[in-house]
C-alpha cells in the first residue's frame, strides 16, 4: 500500500469484544469520532476469530481507505473482555534511609516485569498499573520520588490479554498488511472515564491521550521520540 500523509493525523480502533460476538471499527482525528461501524461476527463455539472476520474487515479497511482518501496500515487493538483479567505483583527493596530514586523504581519494575513474563509465557501482558506503594509502614497512591525510607515496595497489577487469542487475530490482520500501533484493554480504558461517559468512542479517545500517571509505559528500544503526555516510568523492551 502506498503511503498517505493523512493517516498521520488519524487514529484507527479495532474493538474486539469476545463475550458480545462483535467487533468494532473506530477512526478518530483531533480526540473526535468520525467514523464508527460496528459488526456482528458468526459464533463457531468460543471461537469469533475466522473467516468471517477477515471478510467483513477487508471491506470495511476498503471503506475508510476510500472515504479518508488513506493507506491504512495501522491500527489500536482494543480487546473487550467480560473481566478485567490481571496477575497482581509485589516487589520490595531496601533504600537503607537514602532517597527512592526514579532509576532504581524503573529497574524494580521491569525485574517484576521480567517474573511476571518468565512464569505466564500464554499471557501477552499490555498494561502496567501502580497500584499504591509503602514507604516504610506508610501507604502512597503514586511513587513518593525523593522521599528517605529503609524499606520501599510497590503493588503492581499486569493486565493481560491470552496470547493464542491475540495471534489469531494477528493472522488477520497481516493477510490484511496491518500492523498493531498498541494493545489496549477496552474495559480499562473506559475506567479511565466518569460513569456517566462510559462508551466505546470515549474510551478509545481517552487511550489515546494516556491520562493514568500511574500506569507504567512500555517502549519498544528503538523509539527515541516520547509522546507529549509523559508518564512518570518508562520501561524498555
Amino acid at each position: 500500500k502506498k503511503f498517505c500523509s493523512k493517516m498521520n493525523s488519524l487514529e484507527i480502533f479495532l474493538n474486539i469484544a469476545l463475550s458480545k460476538n462483535k467487533f468494532t471499527i473506530l477512526v478518530v482525528e483531533k480526540k473526535k469520532i468520525i467514523f464508527f461501524k460496528e459488526q456482528e461476527l458468526l459464533n463457531h463455539g468460543k471461537k469469533i476469530i475466522h473467516e468471517n472476520f477477515d471478510e467483513i474487515l477487508r471491506k470495511l479497511i476498503l471503506e475508510i481507505e476510500a472515504k479518508f482518501k488513506i493507506s491504512l496500515n495501522k491500527i489500536n487493538l482494543m480487546i473487550e473482555q467480560e473481566i478485567l483479567e490481571s496477575v497482581d505483583a509485589t516487589i520490595k527493596k531496601n533504600f537503607e534511609n537514602k532517597k527512592i530514586d526514579k532509576k532504581s523504581v524503573e529497574y524494580l519494575i521491569q525485574d517484576l516485569r521480567f517474573q511476571v513474563i518468565k512464569s505466564n509465557p500464554e499471557k501477552q501482558f499490555i498494561h502496567i498499573l501502580i497500584r499504591k506503594c509503602f514507604v516504610d509502614n506508610d501507604e502512597y497512591n503514586t511513587v513518593p520520588i525523593g522521599e528517605n525510607c529503609k524499606v520501599f515496595s510497590v503493588e503492581i497489577s499486569f493486565i493481560y490479554i491470552p496470547k493464542k487469542f491475540l495471534e489469531s487475530l494477528e493472522f488477520f490482520l497481516k493477510k490484511n498488511q496491518l500492523d498493531i500501533k498498541r494493545i489496549i484493554s477496552t474495559n480499562y480504558a473506559k475506567s479511565l472515564l466518569n460513569k456517566d461517559t462510559e462508551n466505546l468512542g470515549s474510551a478509545a479517545v481517552a487511550a489515546t491521550e494516556d491520562i493514568n500517571l500511574k500506569e507504567v509505559n512500555i517502549f519498544k528500544k528503538n523509539r527515541v521520540k516520547y509522546g507529549f503526555f509523559e508518564r512518570i516510568f518508562r520501561i524498555f523492551v
